[in-house]
């Protein structure tokens, strides 16, 4: 359980967490808030029931965006958010900031295995030809275009790790 003031031990519940928040979620800019947005309640679930197994802390279920189909998971603690920015998840507009995965995931064969799942759960597609094929998006900025191919460099060399 998350205290204030302590850290928290790294873990693959954590790695996923920051996953979750680095592609289908979000930091707030002013480190107020977090939350997920999904079609999916399976996922909404596991994000609401790692957020509250980490932090002892409840959000709230919200409407999301696009055509009524997605919700969001929004949970409100500045000191949980502060604590977020600081093991690396990027706070704002993902598109127009520049960020790397976190050191702490990349090191770990464990962390960076659910990190890498995760992100393509929300991001990544993989289907069949003569054989199969991954497509992972990642929209950036023209001025941070080369953060975003640095970034998915980076994802490429993690999955290399596990021989794909």
């Amino acid at each position: 359980m998350y205290k204030i003031g302590n850290e928290l031990e790294f873990d693959k519940n954590l790695a996923k967490l920051a996953s979750y928040l680095t592609f289908d979620g979000h930091l707030a800019q002013d480190l107020k808030c977090f939350y997920l947005c999904s079609k999916n309640e399976a996922t909404l679930s596991n994000f609401r029931e790692i957020v509250y197994t980490k932090f002892n802390i409840e959000g709230k279920y919200e409407d999301g965006m696009g055509n009524g189909t997605a919700r969001k998971y929004r949970v409100f603690s500045r000191d949980i958010c502060k604590y977020l920015k600081k093991i690396g998840v990027p706070k704002g507009n993902k598109v127009s900031k520049s960020f790397l995965v976190p050191k702490w995931i990349k090191e770990n064969t464990e962390f960076a295995r659910e990190y890498l799942r995760t992100a393509f759960d929300c991001e990544g597609s993989i289907w069949f030809e003569k054989q199969p094929k991954i497509r992972f998006g990642v929209y950036k900025t023209e001025d941070l275009l080369d953060n975003g191919l640095e970034f998915v460099e980076e994802l490429r060399e993690m999955l290399s790790k596990f021989s794909i």
